[in-house]
This record gives C-alpha cells, structure tokens and sequence, in this order.
C-alpha cells in the first residue's frame, strides 16, 4: 500500500472519529499525513539497529611462576 493510500485511510479514521462533518477533509488530510510521518520515523527508528558498543576486555594478569616455592 503506498503513502497516500494510508494517509487517505488515517483521514477517513479522523473524518469518522469527528462525526463525519462536512467541508473538513483537508483538515483531516493534514492530520492524517502528519499521523503518517510521525508513524513513519517510529518504524525507522525501531528498525535501525543500535550501534554496538565495544566492550574492552583488560587481559587478566597471569601469575608469576616462582620456581623456588615449586620445590
């Protein structure tokens, strides 16, 4: 379904929900493609992917062998 089919479909919602008055359809087509847009930048923020944070990974310190506690 392309853009204007869904604002037209969010303007009939809008004209419905007001009482079905007459002589407001541009009204509801200015809400409805404001509805659009605000629904349109949620869907691409939910879909961009976060960034990924690198994770710093310190190595642990390795244990000295001491050879006269060996014995």
């Amino acid at each position: 379904m392309g853009r204007d089919d869904e604002v037209k479909l969010i303007a009939y919602r809008i004209w419905q929900e007001a009482g079905c008055p007459d002589g407001c359809h541009e009204d509801h087509w200015y809400r409805a493609e404001i509805i659009w847009e605000d629904d349109q930048k949620k869907k691409e923020s939910k879909e961009q992917p976060k960034a990924a944070t690198k994770q710093v990974v310190k190595p642990k310190p390795q244990k000295r062998f001491d050879k006269k506690l060996a014995r």
